[in-house]
């Protein structure tokens, strides 16, 4: 049966399965996974630079280590 496109948004609940297993098998530090999940929240970057109480070129270099790990899962370059 389609979806009704009048209450297709009354169910909110999501399937975050896959999302959790891919970075489950990245194996994140806490550090990365802290700054995942800031961003995954929303968050800009002054916000988490000051959430998480570390500079920019901090923050930046936990984003490329969570990249190349993402990367390497998927097989990219």
């Amino acid at each position: 049966m389609p979806i009704d496109p009048v209450n297709c948004f009354d169910d909110e609940r999501q399937d975050y399965s896959k999302v959790d297993a891919i970075i489950s098998a990245i194996n994140l530090t806490n550090a990365e996974h802290e700054t995942l999940n800031c961003y995954m929240s929303g968050w800009k970057q002054t916000q988490v630079c000051l959430i998480l109480g570390i500079t920019r070129g901090a923050l930046n270099y936990r984003k490329s280590r969570i990249r190349c790990k993402y990367n390497a899962y998927i097989g990219g370059n």
